[in-house]
């Protein structure tokens, strides 16, 4: 039987991010660029591999599985990534980028965007099974795209598909899973906490789904059932809220209903003397994603209200 005709992402870097992120083992790496400019957006569950630089070798070193891309600023993905990045701290981080950013005369700050790739799941090869791409163009520095159903393409997906067979000896965070042709398995709840963040903030259109507060910097990720107890960042656990609404919802004193509407505890009142702009909210329909699959789990806003919202 014939495969579905599949697109493999092969993307050049340097060996210190690659050989940092092998030895931390991540769920999840941030590929990114140093400039937001033209970032190239991939279908989510798509293979994304690792060349290194020619002067590193210039072979397939390890991939990942293509899950988002944005851009953002250094700060946030900082906050989102850390080492997942590539770099033990942030001053490394940032002193790369400078690096970079220099080249082209760009100023680097905490404020600066660069592009992102979010890529779920990686692997890394061992140094013996790191292979070539056959008739890579040198003047490639970026990436480059190939289909399954061409030569190169094919060749690609048949020697992954080989060496998966061996996972055993592959650099591999726990937990993952590769399908019969090499292809890393897309488990939404196994999300890790970066991804989760940028899912919801794309899914929810970068807008706090009680206010519509569109300021990034002030929007977060927030759990509807608590991750110390789940462990569960799947996106229909995810809610995209304003800092301080993020910070009342998980001490109780807001909640939603299973019919979307938000609740304001007269708890706020009462030992606050304050609460005013959350109480002229109480009773709005909350803004959720487009696409019914993202949206919240009507069983886990059920739980929220019943067991922690403070009435």
């Amino acid at each position: 039987m014939d495969l579905e005709p599949r697109s493999i992402t092969v993307g050049v870097t340097d060996y210190d991010w690659y050989s940092f992120l092998r030895g931390i083992k991540p769920l999840e790496v941030n590929f990114w660029q140093p400039s937001s400019k033209h970032i190239h957006t991939l279908k989510q569950g798509e293979l994304f591999l690792f060349r290194l630089k020619k002067k590193d070798g210039g072979k397939i070193a390890g991939g990942a599985e293509f899950m988002s891309s944005d851009s953002m600023t250094i700060d946030l993905a900082w906050a989102y990534w850390e080492q997942a990045n590539g770099s033990p701290n942030k001053q490394e981080f940032m002193e790369v980028l400078r690096k970079y950013r220099s080249k082209s005369g760009k100023e680097t700050t905490g404020s600066s965007e660069i592009g992102c790739r979010c890529l779920v799941r990686p692997f890394f090869l061992r140094k013996e099974d790191w292979f070539e791409v056959p008739g890579w163009p040198e003047n490639i520095t970026t990436y480059k795209n190939y289909r399954t159903d061409e030569e190169v393409g094919k060749f690609l997906q048949q020697r992954l598909a080989s060496l998966m067979r061996r996972t055993s000896e592959l650099y591999l965070p726990e937990g993952i899973e590769f399908d019969e042709f090499g292809k890393p398995r897309l488990i939404m709840d196994r999300l890790g906490q970066g991804a989760f963040r940028n899912e919801i903030l794309k899914n929810y259109r970068h807008r706090c789904a009680i206010t519509g507060e569109r300021t990034v910097p002030v929007l977060e990720a927030a759990h509807i059932r608590p991750y110390s107890e789940y462990h569960d960042h799947s996106l229909t656990n995810g809610l995209l809220l304003k800092s301080d609404i993020h910070r009342l919802y998980d001490l109780g004193l807001v909640s939603i209903t299973p019919d979307r509407k938000f609740h304001v505890s007269p708890r706020i009142k009462e030992e606050w003397k304050n609460g005013r702009h959350y109480y002229e909210l109480h009773g709005e329909e909350i803004k959720v994603p487009d696409d019914e699959y993202y949206r919240p789990n009507q069983e886990f806003l059920q739980e929220h209200y019943d067991r922690r919202f403070r009435k």
